[in-house]
């Protein structure tokens, strides 16, 4: 029973990677051109604040893929993922990254 749980939940992060897929390149740029002044200035304030500049963006992004991917999203929806579901997991699992990068350069 176990087993079979593991199975549904990698197929629902590989659900979600295909997804994520879409706009990764621009996320990552935002990520790293984020993580490059947060390591310039060496503040944690300039992160916290660009924390929120990357959610805005995150939501923008989620908005334009809404807008102009629609009809991929039909694929999603046959898989059981809602709209909601897709967009909020999926921009949990960027800022999750978006930490990891800080968390780096704020070490170096």
């Amino acid at each position: 029973m176990v087993i079979a749980r593991q199975g549904k939940s990698m197929q629902n992060l590989r659900v979600l990677f295909l997804f994520y897929r879409n706009f990764f390149t621009a996320t990552l740029l935002i990520s790293v051109v984020g993580s490059v002044l947060v390591w310039q200035s060496n503040s944690i304030w300039y992160a916290a604040i660009f924390s929120l500049v990357k959610a805005l963006t995150n939501l923008l992004i989620g908005l334009l893929v809404y807008i102009f991917k629609k009809n991929h999203l039909y694929f999603f929806h046959n898989l059981g993922f809602t709209t909601f579901d897709l967009h909020s997991k999926v921009m949990l699992m960027d800022m999750a990254l978006w930490f990891l990068f800080v968390r780096i350069v704020l070490s170096l």
